[in-house]
């Protein structure tokens, strides 16, 4: 229509001569003032677009930036940021020597700008260029439901022993040979990346309170083929896989393959929140006590500060005896058709392990103050015997049990202290050594035995990247024994035992030459398993990417046996341990 009339105007100037000059004039000022507010507004609605859109990148950045940028390494870090998690953000006390600054909102830099437009490179203390920080994705995804995030590292880890064992990164420590074993006289070393983790975690909201699920698996199983002759192939194995449902009344429901319940906790008593040791050995350490296995458990938050838990967990019951009789058994083989393992014995296990165990997190003036567990279990023993001049067999079944205690107390920011202790009959499987937890009669039934376990830790700070750490721990086991009717002393460790042969040298016993010499006069039944170590982790780099670090680590380890005919058996063992990993974000 413009165009018309445009035209229309022209016409109407060539026939109305010079005097149709003034109309056209004002038509062209006419014309531009209403081209200029049309540019204007223009301008407007895109300057006012642009807005919308850079807010809208704004919140998708902030959206899509994980909620916990790293996970801390250390004990005193981990268990901050769960505390935080669980009941918000803890002031931390004023230091002369350090100035505060304001944490930024997830996605969102110290300046308040999008994190996107922070520069593109940052420089580090040492003055090297860093790449720059940024979000590429969401460290969760959906499916459906439920929110699952993936997690794990890959690891190369080897170990040196002075005294060869036969064993990789998960050493026997029961194990450890005398020298009168042909491999105490020999050292080894072993690398691979067996250790190598994969998990994933599930978590769905619900109106009555929180689903979890929990898998998590590395390489440490052996296969009928598995060797380290050339493709070093062995296979995967279950770690952790379990079921949670949490209400909102406080009550949890547990159930599926998790650390026992005796095991220390950082916080509370719900599984994953577990406080390991900074080791590298898959056993953990001499005097910690764990498991994984198969359990039911329930708790119960009472307040803020406490959480009670009750436990079923698989059982099975670790033999040892001397001159024992041959009127009774306690278990059998494992079956393969059954899923068991033919190589191993399996006990006939009339009920299951029963625990019970009470953590107190005490917080004062918004301030964590420590982590504290008192708990206690009850297990059974069962075997059955043949009476001597009766024709009827019996079952017989054995109680034992024990209580734990632990705790841990930061003393400063830094530095972080805990002991524990279990102690009680029949305890010796929940031991990183895994020592016997019954003998027998000499009439076939069976008899728990007296164990203890103690751990000692300390692990510092020492600066943002560096981690040092020391333990200390033991395991004992007491000696229990019974005279028979013809004088013979059965049971474990018994003063006759034999142990001339524990400090010479065996000959080989095969030509295959795979077949180390063994002490045939020694049953050097273990009294006290004690060790300490100390050791470090350097993180190289830990942001967006993930985390790269190295470990490295000594230990001592000592074995004292019962004295018996022939003397004392000792032995002593020196482990260098270093580990390279990177752990996904």
């Amino acid at each position: 229509m413009r165009i018309w009339r445009i035209w229309l105007m022209g016409v109407a100037l060539l026939l109305s001569g010079g005097g149709a000059m003034d109309v056209e004039a004002q038509e062209a000022k006419a014309e531009s003032d209403e081209v200029k507010a049309l540019r204007e507004e223009m301008a407007a609605m895109r300057k006012e677009l642009q807005a919308q859109i850079d807010l809208l990148k704004t919140q998708l950045i902030a959206k899509s930036a994980p909620a916990v940028v790293a996970a801390p390494t250390t004990a005193v870090g981990r268990d901050v940021e769960e505390f935080q998690e669980a009941v918000g953000p803890l002031p931390v006390k004023p230091s002369v020597k350090a100035a505060t600054a304001p944490v930024p909102l997830p996605g969102v830099s110290a300046s308040g700008a999008p994190a996107a437009t922070v520069a593109a490179s940052t420089k580090s203390a040492a003055g090297t260029t860093q790449p720059p920080v940024t979000t590429d994705g969401p460290g969760s995804f959906r499916f459906k439901g439920v929110q699952i995030t993936p997690g794990g590292f890959f690891s190369l880890d080897s170990i040196y022993r002075s005294r060869a064992m036969a064993n990789e990164v998960n050493t026997i420590f029961s194990q450890l040979p005398y020298s009168g074993a042909g491999l105490a006289h020999v050292s080894e070393w072993f690398a691979s990346g067996r250790q190598s983790r994969f998990q994933f975690l599930a978590e769905g909201n619900t109106k009555f309170g929180k689903l979890t699920g929990y898998f998590e698996t590395d390489f440490i199983g052996a296969g009928i083929t598995s060797n380290n002759n050339q493709s070093n192939s062995y296979v995967l194995r279950q770690r952790q896989l379990w079921g949670q449902a949490s209400f909102n009344s406080g009550w949890s429901f547990a159930g599926g393959q998790m650390w026992t319940l005796a095991t220390e906790h950082r916080r509370g008593v719900e599984p994953r929140f577990e406080s390991l040791p900074t080791v590298i050995d898959a056993s953990q350490h001499i005097g910690y006590t764990w498991g994984r296995q198969g359990s039911v458990r329930v708790t119960k938050k009472l307040g803020s500060a406490v959480q009670a838990a009750f436990s079923l967990e698989q059982s099975q019951a670790l033999f040892s005896a001397t001159n024992a009789p041959n009127n009774f058994f306690l278990g059998s083989p494992g079956v393969p058709l059954g899923a068991l393992n033919p190589t191993f014995n399996y006990t006939n296990n009339p009920a299951p392990d029963v625990l019970t165990k009470v953590a107190y997190d005490p917080v004062k003036g918004g301030v964590w103050r420590g982590h504290y567990e008192l708990g206690g279990m009850v297990r059974f023993f069962r075997s059955r015997y043949y009476p001597t001049g009766s024709a009827t067999p019996q079952s017989d079944t054995k109680a034992g049990g024990s209580f734990f205690a632990s705790a841990r107390v930061p003393v400063t920011q830094r530095l972080e202290i805990g002991a524990k202790v279990l102690a009680g009959r029949g305890v010796g499987r929940y031991g990183a050594a895994t020592l016997p937890d019954v003998t027998v009669h000499p009439d076939g039934t069976l008899a728990p035995l007296t164990g203890a376990q103690g751990f000692l830790r300390a692990e510092f700070k020492a600066t943002k990247n560096l981690d040092l750490f020391t333990y200390h721990g033991w395991e004992y086991m007491g000696r229990l024994y019974y005279r028979a009717g013809d004088g013979t002393l059965v049971g474990y460790a018994p003063p006759s035992m034999v142990n001339t042969g524990c400090e010479t040298e065996a000959a080989p016993t095969s030509n295959n030459g795979f077949s180390p010499g063994t002490p045939s006069n020694c049953v050097g039944a273990t009294r006290l398993l004690s060790a300490h170590s100390f050791g470090y982790t350097y993180r190289f780099y830990e942001g967006p990417a993930g985390r790269f670090q190295i470990s490295a680590q000594y230990s001592h380890l000592r074995r004292n046996g019962w004295t018996g005919v022939g003397g004392t058996p000792q032995g002593i063992n020196h482990f260098v341990y270093t580990s390279v990993r990177y752990y996904l974000p």
